[in-house]
């Protein structure tokens, strides 16, 4: 049963482009790095999305780094899967105490290949509200917004936007902490045969603060 499960989320991760946000509460402190691995899963639902080529459903694993640049100010590096996203963040704080609130913003732009040779690139806008209680227990929650262009032979040009909502909470103790996330968006794919519906993205990954 093990044997037979490997390769089939091998395979799966080959064309999932799930792009979960797991950022946690606040940015990683200056001048410390942070590393997270887990798995991320794009679940469309209806019978518009999953016939959508540039954007199978599947199971996706991911893996990430952080760097702290400045006070409340990092940046960080995602593999999903096929996909690669650069982001930098950047905290507003709302209260600084055991219990501290924060509002994040951010840019995130991803790129990877999709089937048929093609290519897709494209960008997360995070806005969150973030609670750190002393850091044991952490939470976001926000709007989820992307933009993307692709191009592949399967199915030509193609133009997506996504509009839904995350909540993600973190539970540990100091340096070290499990994420659990789920974002649900509709998302709109403008190609020689236009889609819609709506896809879940929950995700799950470790995090160790370096």
């Amino acid at each position: 049963m093990h044997a037979r499960a490997i390769p089939l989320m091998l395979a799966m991760a080959g064309c999932a482009p799930a792009l979960p946000v797991l950022s946690g509460a606040l940015p990683t402190p200056v001048e410390r790095g942070a590393a997270l691995a887990g798995v991320a899963a794009r679940i469309p639902l209806g019978s518009d999305l999953p016939d959508q080529p540039n954007a199978p459903g599947g199971v996706a694993p991911v893996v990430a780094v952080r760097y702290g640049l400045g006070t409340h100010t990092d940046v960080g590096l995602m593999a999903v899967g096929p996909l690669v996203r650069a982001d930098v963040q950047h905290a507003v704080l709302l209260e600084d105490d055991i219990t501290s609130y924060a509002v994040t913003f951010g840019l995130a732009p991803y790129a990877g290949p999709v089937d048929e040779g093609g290519v897709r690139w494209g960008a997360q806008v995070p806005v969150l509200l973030t609670v750190d209680a002393g850091s044991v227990v952490l939470l976001w929650i926000g709007p989820r917004l992307r933009f993307e262009r692709a191009s592949s032979d399967a199915e030509g040009d193609t133009t997506g936007i996504e509009l839904g909502g995350v909540l993600g909470v973190g539970l540990g103790f100091r340096h070290f902490h499990g994420l659990v996330e789920l974002s649900a968006a509709w998302e709109r794919w403008w190609a020689e045969v236009d889609r819609s519906g709506t896809v879940l993205t929950p995700a799950f990954a470790l995090r160790l603060l370096l």
